[in-house]
């Protein structure tokens, strides 16, 4: 990947520092083709096939009908505290953001522990930040968009009866959220594996009766078209995943090699969620793509290599629970990317001792999570440097 000046100085700064302890779906067929061209944590390869992810049912009439209200709904452009017009979101991001109101449509990528994460790095930085969200087991964004809120109801995706009461991310449903208008961010992620084959077939591939049914383009045009409806200056971000290592037969390689070739698929989620958006009139619709499956990636392949050995990681079984779930560590990683690209900050210098869940998710454990303070600044760099080069993310670093 190819790096900016600034991330070449920070890295140079944090290594220098380092050295004195030692420590060396409703798209058409026309879907964009992905370049395959981003480099970070390893070459494109192949896709193999995966889960493809979403579940429900009645799913034309619900895009339907919220789409001829989105363009009178719509505000082109806010004015931030610089008394200075910038667009609602910007994929090269912009301004920093002082607080977000943040709701995650997520299932066990994102976890309890994440949301909390960027709590602390917001509270470090003097940023006010708000979170809620709701999240299950491998939920499709499908599934997010038909759940109505009632745990009685006909349909529970899997996995929010059990995660989601009593939680301390969980405080309102997903459409109640948005129709507030209080929600000035919103992060959608699929389930993971959820595409194989050209990204064509996310548009034409929706069979809303299936409990895996596909149909991601037109869900997440759903989401971002009703976030928007009630607040036109609503920032949306596209989190992007991993798949098993199992697809793989435990290789590391291979499963980062995919992690790359998938970049293209989500940036195509993006992008399809846009266009759908344009051409209701919403032209200043933007869904940035938090890169969070390659800089895992990158992260799990140093430590397979022993790069990470100096800090105390012998291999990758420092940020896998499984073959795919990721440690404490690893979320550090993911969050510090989702900061960096909300909130539109470096993530140098962020705390390296962040707030959990305990356990039952009923409460937050303060500072209960600490990194090697040495550990936590190599991550920060690494992050940095592949946002630097990402502007999709919004984080205009």
């Amino acid at each position: 990947m190819k790096r900016t000046t600034l991330a070449l100085i920070v890295s140079w700064i944090v290594s220098c520092s380092l050295s004195l302890f030692g420590l060396g779906c409703g798209g058409d067929e026309g879907a964009k083709t992905p370049d395959g061209g981003r480099a970070g944590a390893s070459a494109a390869a192949g896709t193999t096939g995966g889960e493809a992810g979403s579940d429900g049912a009645g799913v034309g009439a619900s895009a339907g009908s919220a789409a001829g209200d989105a363009s009178s709904s719509v505000d082109a452009s806010h004015v931030d505290d610089a008394g200075a017009a910038s667009d609602a979101a910007t994929s090269d991001g912009g301004e920093a953001i002082e607080g977000a109101k943040v709701f995650y449509f997520g299932h066990s990528l994102v976890g309890h522990h994440l949301p909390q994460m960027l709590r602390s790095f917001a509270s470090a930085r003097g940023n006010t930040y708000e979170v809620s969200g709701q999240v299950g087991w491998g939920t499709p964004i499908m599934s997010h968009w038909r759940w109505e809120g009632s745990f009685d109801s006909g349909f529970v995706p899997l996995g929010f009866a059990e995660e989601l009461p009593g939680s301390t991310l969980f405080s309102v449903d997903g459409h109640t959220a948005l129709e507030s208008g209080e929600y000035d961010v919103i992060v959608l992620t699929e389930t993971n594996g959820f595409a194989s084959g050209s990204p064509g077939n996310w548009s034409s591939w929706c069979d809303p009766g299936a409990e895996f049914g596909g149909c991601s383009i037109e869900m997440a045009t759903n989401l971002v078209r009703k976030a928007r409806m009630h607040n036109g200056a609503m920032r949306a971000f596209l989190y992007s995943n991993w798949k098993s290592l199992n697809d793989f037969g435990g290789s590391v390689s291979a499963w980062a090699n995919d992690v790359e070739a998938m970049v293209g698929y989500w940036e195509n989620l993006a992008d399809e969620t846009e266009a759908q958006l344009a051409s209701e009139g919403a032209t200043d619709a933007v869904v940035a793509v938090i890169p969070g499956g390659p800089i895992f990636a990158r992260v799990v392949l140093e430590a397979e290599a022993g790069n990470l050995a100096a800090f105390g990681i012998a291999d990758e079984s420092a940020l896998f629970l499984d073959d795919v779930h990721t440690t404490h560590l690893g979320f550090y990683v993911i969050a510090l990317a989702h900061y960096a690209s909300i909130f539109r900050e470096s993530p140098v210098g962020l705390p390296n001792k962040v707030d959990i869940v305990a356990s039952g998710h009923g409460a937050i454990d303060e500072g209960g999570f600490e990194v090697d303070a040495a550990l936590a600044a190599h991550l920060q760099a690494i992050v940095l440097e592949e946002l630097s080069s990402y502007p999709r993310s919004g984080a205009g670093l």
